[in-house]
């Protein structure tokens, strides 16, 4: 059996695991990144945001914000069935703890949200959307990404109909 160094097919085994391994960090990155790249600059700006003056513009749970995400998801769907199945290989709580220390944790503090309490208050706005969004997935995304905005909206704002 070949292998990368000539060494035994149990060593080779491993390399081929880091490879995967290295494979796959990759592909999160280039994912991410490519998701990422959806929103306007100045959406992009978050920096920006954090330190304008109108605490208005730390709100990431916005339709603005929705809708390249959506429309991420949706030209995508395949891909996001499968880091929706297999969200620990795809490191999903990664890419989440990256976003929260410097997107939603700094936004919290311009609420006054306390520390102890940042998690809880992130992590219910989070699982709502995602929720929803799975349910979109598995409907194959058949409703609009319009209606989609309209509905995780109304269960952060209930009785507000238009967004």
């Amino acid at each position: 059996m070949h292998t990368p160094s000539g060494s035994s097919p149990r060593s080779s085994w491993a390399w081929e695991c880091a490879f995967a391994g290295d494979l796959l960090n990759e592909c999160v990155e280039y994912t991410n990144d490519k998701c990422f790249r959806e929103f306007s600059p100045d959406l992009r700006d978050i920096d920006r945001r954090l330190s304008s003056d109108n605490a208005e513009d730390s709100i990431f749970i916005s339709p603005e914000y929705l809708r390249p995400y959506l429309e991420f998801v949706r030209r995508n769907k395949r891909l996001y069935r499968v880091v929706l199945q297999h969200q620990e290989i795809f490191q999903t709580r990664n890419t989440f703890r990256m976003i929260f220390d410097k997107v939603f944790s700094p936004a919290l503090d311009r609420f006054n949200v306390a520390e102890k309490e940042k998690a809880y208050v992130i992590h219910f706005y989070l699982g709502g959307i995602t929720s929803v969004v799975c349910e979109w997935i598995k409907n194959d995304c058949a409703d609009s990404v319009d209606k989609i905005i309209g509905i995780c909206m109304r269960c952060i704002v209930p009785g507000k109909d238009k967004f």
